[in-house]
């Protein structure tokens, strides 16, 4: 870590009654002090100097602690692959600012790096503001541990409303994944069959990458989710028992894990979601995320008149209105019911 030149201690020097030290701090705040002795002077000028260098950091270096600190949090720790993001989110922030000191970083410098974010191509107000919110929140901590006298980011506001779930698949264009992804990944395509994971399942990325040949279990009709992001998340799916034996053959070839890399290590999140980013292309659809798919599934299940209670549970969600904001299309309920009158009102020649 570099010393910043602000931060300095000068003395001890001799005065009439004592020895002076003068302390100028990173902030530049001035403070001077008058010891009786000389050994008394030079104790004090050192301390002073060893808390300013411990304040005295580059901005690379505090993320660094940063993300140890979240990891190892006794409240609340962040899982590796949640760390994986936040390093993602303050390095596209703070690109043109890692090797400037916290203590420098000023309101107008961090304002400019945020409109140089969200300047950048396919920068969604959701990412974006994602992306401000870690950097306030990291710089909070810089401040509480004394690398800035404040939090230069705390009046930065994000720009934009945020969007209310994501894209979905219609339902031929479900039906054309579905039937891409399949045949690929009979083929032996992991990342189709991760696709197809998520879309028939709707389980998180995370989750999916995680799947071990333990999991598939009763014969390759049960997906048991060991472990989530949530008390809710821990859950025993049911799925075809075509996909379980696919599931189940792909861990065995691959030592346990039913997902691997390019380079045969484990698979995590983001290599889900690139996957799902290729198999839309790659079926001729709109490209979705894999939120965009448990989306998709959470509105053809809700059409199909499944309860808002059944597809939370289904999804790991707490609560129902989880689902029902950011996952269930706003129309779906209301076309399951039109189903359901329909189905009530539709004569009886017809039903025969």
């Amino acid at each position: 870590m570099r010393e910043r030149k602000r931060g300095r201690v000068h003395g001890p020097y001799r005065e009439r009654g004592g020895w002076r030290v003068i302390a100028i701090t990173h902030e530049g705040a001035r403070t001077s002090s008058l010891c009786e002795s000389e050994k008394e002077a030079t104790r004090l000028a050192e301390d002073l100097r060893a808390e300013l260098d411990s304040k005295d950091i580059e901005v690379a270096d505090a993320i660094v602690a940063y993300l140890e600190f979240k990891q190892r949090d006794d409240a609340k720790p962040i899982r590796p692959a949640s760390a994986k993001t936040l390093a993602f989110r303050l390095a596209a922030i703070f690109i043109d600012h890692r090797d400037k000191m916290v203590g420098d970083l000023t309101p107008a410098g961090c304002q400019q790096a945020y409109d140089e974010l969200r300047a950048k191509p396919r920068q969604a107000n959701d990412t974006h503001r994602n992306t401000l919110a870690a950097a306030k929140a990291f710089l909070s901590w810089c401040a509480k541990r004394g690398y800035a006298s404040r939090n230069p980011m705390a009046d930065v506001s994000g720009i934009g409303e945020r969007s209310v779930g994501k894209e979905q698949l219609r339902t031929d264009e479900a039906r054309a994944l579905l039937d891409a992804a399949v045949a690929a990944a009979k083929g032996g395509d992991l990342g189709s069959l991760a696709v197809v994971t998520v879309l028939l399942l709707a389980i998180r990325t995370s989750e999916c990458a995680a799947i071990c040949s333990r999991d598939v279990d009763d014969n390759g009709r049960i997906l048991v989710i060991p472990r989530s992001k949530t008390k809710a998340g821990v859950r025993r799916l049911e799925m075809p028992q075509w996909l379980g034996r696919l599931l189940r053959g792909s861990a065995d070839a691959n030592g346990g894990l039913a997902f691997v890399n390019g380079k045969g290590q484990p698979a995590d999140r983001h290599w889900v979601l690139y996957h799902v980013g290729r198999v839309c292309r790659m079926a001729g659809v709109p490209e979705v995320t894999a939120h965009g798919l448990r989306g998709t599934h959470a509105t053809l299940a809700t059409v199909a008149g499944a309860s808002s209670a059944v597809v939370a549970a289904s999804l790991g969600h707490t609560h129902e209105r989880i689902t029902q904001r950011h996952y269930t299309r706003a129309d779906a309920t209301d076309a399951a019911r039109s189903r359901r009158a329909i189905g009530a009102l539709e004569p009886r020649s017809r039903k025969k």
